[in-house]
């Protein structure tokens, strides 16, 4: 699903950090800004796009824009990572952010802690991490300047491919996002948006798949469900009135995929929200 909510973390310039405070798996999602992810304890499962990886302390990673990615915590140890998601409009070379944004350019997705380039990152990734930690007037420039150093170091290595076409996974994706974000309350199935966007129903399924990870009627009820949570959290709408905005049949259908995903009923989840903002 497309999930924009560290926006709303944003302070005095487009970017935001976010540390984990419980082992609740992060769903597969999609965004167009830059992502860095380190692994502080614990160990998890991180996949972006179609490839899994292990994560251990002092590993860090890289997504890239419009890369589906998700975590999932291994139950056996304490877990937590920090994590940075920025604009690409913070990157001072204006060229390279728009190749990295169409898909002909991408950063190097793996840094293990025992590898040397590491360590440089992950300081670089820590000076970045603390200067929009403190948000101060003067973050747009630290800011700038820390990830001005993380790109060059990046340069340096070599860490940044240039692709000889441009990323049709990327591609593909972006007009998901796009139909999905105007469409969403619809009544979709992957034979509609299929011929809306070009392709045959089996040959979209399997793309969507490759792409995202799940069907497409899965990935469909996560991103409604996003988007009900948004609901609850932020107006006063009746839960009836919730559902019906984000496409789903029915009331009773939609607490049912809610409690699936979240584990409670949308009347709680309401509720918890509203105790823990007074």
């Amino acid at each position: 699903m497309y999930n924009d909510s560290f926006r709303k973390r944003y302070g005095t310039a487009p970017i935001a950090i976010y540390s984990t405070v419980d082992c609740l798996p992060t769903y597969p999602h999609i965004h167009n800004e830059i992502e860095l992810l380190y692994i502080v304890k614990g160990s998890s499962k991180i996949k972006i796009s179609d490839t899994c990886y292990n994560a251990k302390p002092g590993d860090l990673f890289v997504v890239n824009p419009m890369e589906v990615h998700s975590i999932t915590m291994d139950s056996d140890t304490a877990y937590s990572h920090r994590c940075i998601c920025f604009d690409c409009s913070m990157i001072v070379d204006k060229r390279l952010a728009s190749a990295l944004l169409d898909g002909s350019k991408s950063i190097c997705r793996v840094f293990k802690n025992n590898e040397e380039a590491t360590l440089n990152l992950a300081h670089l990734f820590e000076q970045l991490f603390l200067a929009v930690q403190k948000n101060s007037s003067t973050l747009l420039f630290d800011a700038s300047a820390a990830i001005s150093l993380f790109f060059a170091e990046l340069m340096r290595r070599q860490l940044i491919h240039t692709h000889l076409t441009v990323n049709k996974r990327s591609t593909f994706s972006q007009e998901i996002v796009q139909y999905l974000a105007k469409h969403y309350g619809e009544n979709l199935t992957s034979k509609l948006i299929a011929e809306k966007l070009g392709y045959t129903q089996s040959y979209f399924c399997r793309l969507f798949k490759k792409n995202f990870g799940v069907p497409f009627s899965t990935y469909l009820n996560m991103y409604r469900i996003l988007i009900a949570k948004d609901e609850l959290r932020n107006t006063a709408q009746s839960i009836a009135a919730i559902a019906t905005m984000c496409g789903f049949c029915d009331v009773a259908y939609f607490t049912k995929c809610f409690k699936a995903s979240m584990g409670i009923t949308p009347l709680k989840y309401r509720k918890s929200q509203y105790s823990y903002k007074n």
